[in-house]
């Protein structure tokens, strides 16, 4: 418990020294609604390609399913092709709803919700902040020591908050909402620097040269990050690393894209599962080598890694971020549900009409 409260603590202060030095590295400009549209529908459609054939090795997914360009018969839609949720949907439409009626962040009613909700392929990490909170911890120490994926892949609706709060007040909550769930200092420190790259991304003319994006990133998850230490679960990789996700991150995707390697081959140098030092170096590398071709950055997610749905979610929400809405395919769009439960379908499309609204 001392050791997650320390984390989002020693977070905290990193956006205070920002706040102090580096301001302009806070400040932070509400996203246009075509933008936010593709942002919010990008976590919706990427997790929905990639569920249906989640954690498979890319070889193996090929062998079963063949190229996967659009959605897949599903068992819980009678067999439809259609986009149906996993918990990357459910997570993030959850914290818009919160964010939509409060009007700010409430850390322990969100927590409340994520506790308390039936949620579709709950993680590792998810869990034990699940089994915490119903032991009657409090949000700040109902979250996990983890480095896996689960705050990145849902913190993106606190963009609805840029134009009400601060630059430094906006990190700080960003980084609280992050908390909840993975109170560590890479998790936290990599969502914060996700919702900015977003943020700023979305403000471009044009899309931005391949090492400029990924610098983007690097820029604000170098500040907050700390000495954290990691080392390769799988891959290539394996044994030859220890050290910050930065660094992990700055080693890898600026070879991989010297290099022009294949999707396939960049994960399998680097892993692609759940772990922020897999999810990372691949999101950015598929992001930074697509940007002119959202449609095949997002299906090079599905068909190549193995966290394949939260992966595919950010890749897309980036395209939607770069390219609004004209990131994704038409029928991507009119064949969602929309759904974050069983049966309510067209939710997640009513939040984002409000949202753009708001």
């Amino acid at each position: 418990m001392e050791h997650t409260m320390r984390a989002l603590d020693a977070v905290l202060q990193r956006i205070d020294r920002l706040a102090l030095n580096a301001p302009e590295q806070l400040a932070i400009t509400p996203v246009c609604k075509d933008k936010l549209r593709g942002i919010l529908l990008g976590i919706a459609i990427g997790d929905a390609l990639g569920n249906t054939s989640e954690s498979y090795r890319p070889q193996d997914r090929n062998r079963a399913f063949g190229a996967i360009n659009n959605y897949l018969p599903n068992r819980h839609a009678d067999g439809r092709c259609v986009g149906l949720p996993s918990d990357d949907t459910q997570m993030s439409f959850w914290l818009l709803a919160h964010l939509l009626e409060d009007g700010r962040l409430e850390p322990e009613r969100l927590a409340d919700t994520f506790a308390t909700k039936s949620i579709f392929g709950v993680g590792q990490s998810v869990r034990g902040f699940r089994a915490n909170r119903l032991r009657g911890l409090s949000w700040q120490a109902a979250g996990v020591a983890s480095a896996g994926n689960g705050a990145i892949m849902r913190i993106a609706p606190m963009l609805i908050m840029a134009g009400s709060l601060n630059g430094a007040e906006f990190a700080r909550n960003v980084a609280r909402c992050a908390a909840i769930t993975h109170n560590e200092q890479g998790a936290i420190a990599s969502a914060v620097a996700w919702v900015y790259f977003l943020a700023e991304i979305s403000t471009l003319h044009s899309p931005p040269a391949r090492d400029d994006l990924v610098m983007r990133f690097l820029l604000r998850l170098e500040a907050l990050e700390g000495s954290t230490v990691y080392k390769p679960r799988g891959g290539q990789m394996l044994g030859q690393f220890e050290g910050t996700l930065a660094a992990f991150i700055r080693g890898t995707v600026f070879q991989g894209l010297e290099e022009n390697m294949t999707p396939l081959a960049f994960g399998e140098l680097t892993f692609s599962g759940a772990f922020l030092l897999e999810t990372l170096p691949i999101t950015l590398f598929l992001i930074a080598q697509s940007l002119d071709d959202p449609e095949r950055g997002i299906c090079n997610a599905v068909n190549y890694t193995r966290d394949n749905d939260t992966i595919a979610s950010l890749v897309a929400s980036a395209m939607g971020a770069l390219h609004g809405c004209e990131a994704f395919q038409k029928d991507w769009i009119s064949n969602l549900t929309g759904r974050t439960a069983e049966n309510d379908d067209g939710y997640v499309q009513a939040l984002i009409d409000q949202a753009c609204k708001a």
